[in-house]
């Protein structure tokens, strides 16, 4: 099934879901999915082999002088990537916008063998993914690099709508130069000794969420892996974090 969500404006009838980030230790990362294991159910979308855990890769994209990077005007606005989870025959292309602390996100499932018309000159005006290859163009978008974790993610219900947890951890990264997305098993390590946690709440933060703060002390902090993933492959030079997506 292909699929498209709304475009990524705050104020669009449908409200996008907060995210909050955690960069945690990996003591205190095995405690948070003990936790989620007890109170959450499994991600029904996760591979069945593994329950609740997969392997994420994205290739990032970005402009050649790295504007995405640099939150350059326009820029600053949204992410754009390619993702595939597992060894999925199929991917996604996803834009995703951060505001505010809400998170909204278009995405499209494609074959590996559609992704030809991402560069092609004669566009197909029938290709689901058009919107995307159009962006790329307008945005001089290329591939810049691919970064792979391993992610556990757990649901719930909230009395205000659904819940969503994610741990990310075993991150690698690479420089990419080509519109391909294989699995990555040797690059530079991202957030060594450290997962990466997301919590995804709608209106506030549920209470089942503040009790796991309370519970093991939890404080937000930036955690972008783009960006992350760009310093460490000596890509672009450190800058001040300001906010993430």
């Amino acid at each position: 099934m292909r699929s498209a969500s709304a475009m990524c404006h705050p104020l669009n009838s449908h409200e996008p879901p907060y995210e909050l980030k955690f960069l945690v230790s990996e003591a205190v990362t095995a405690r948070v999915i003990e936790w989620a294991a007890a109170h959450l159910a499994p991600d029904p979308h996760a591979g069945a082999s593994r329950e609740d855990g997969y392997r994420v890769t994205s290739l990032y994209l970005d402009t050649p002088r790295l504007d995405v990077y640099h939150r350059r005007g326009s820029y600053g606005r949204a992410k754009y990537r390619l993702r595939r989870y597992d060894s999925a025959p199929t991917l996604f292309l996803e834009r995703k916008c951060k505001v505010k602390g809400r998170v909204r996100k278009r995405r499209t499932e494609v074959r590996p063998e559609e992704l030809e018309q991402l560069a092609a000159a004669d566009l197909d005006p029938t290709w689901p993914g058009r919107w995307f290859a159009r962006r790329m163009a307008l945005r001089g978008l290329v591939p810049t690099c691919l970064i792979s974790y391993e992610r556990v993610a757990r649901v719930g219900a909230g009395l205000a709508g659904p819940l969503r947890m994610t741990v990310d951890r075993s991150f690698l990264c690479r420089p990419s130069s080509t519109l391909a997305v294989p699995h990555l098993g040797e690059g530079e390590v991202l957030f060594a000794g450290q997962g990466v946690v997301e919590l995804k709440y709608r209106v506030t933060m549920p209470p089942l969420f503040k009790s796991l703060l309370r519970e093991l002390g939890l404080t937000p902090a930036r955690a972008s892996k783009y960006r992350s993933g760009i310093k460490s492959c000596g890509l672009g030079p450190g800058v001040r974090e300001v906010g993430d997506v």
